[in-house]
């Protein structure tokens, strides 16, 4: 069927459906559930756990977003 439809009025395929998304949904319940991070210690070079938690969680959600975009550009 899409042998009939020209090239260029052809919808692109949609590329959302990787499995590599899902790494997507890891900042977010790290931070989702205050359960994990509402405390004050251990402290990281005098600095409560839950400031440093919060930092850390940043660096989880840059690194985890930079995954997904290499792994899923083409």
């Amino acid at each position: 069927m899409s042998q009939d439809i020209p090239e260029s009025t052809r919808r692109a395929e949609r590329s959302d459906h990787s499995q590599w998304n899902w790494l997507l949904v890891l900042p977010l319940f790290a931070t989702l559930i205050p359960m994990l991070y509402n405390r004050t210690s251990p402290e990281l070079f005098g600095i409560p756990f839950f400031y440093w938690y919060q930092l850390a969680a940043i660096a989880i959600g840059v690194t985890s977003t930079l995954v997904v975009y290499r792994m899923t550009r083409r």
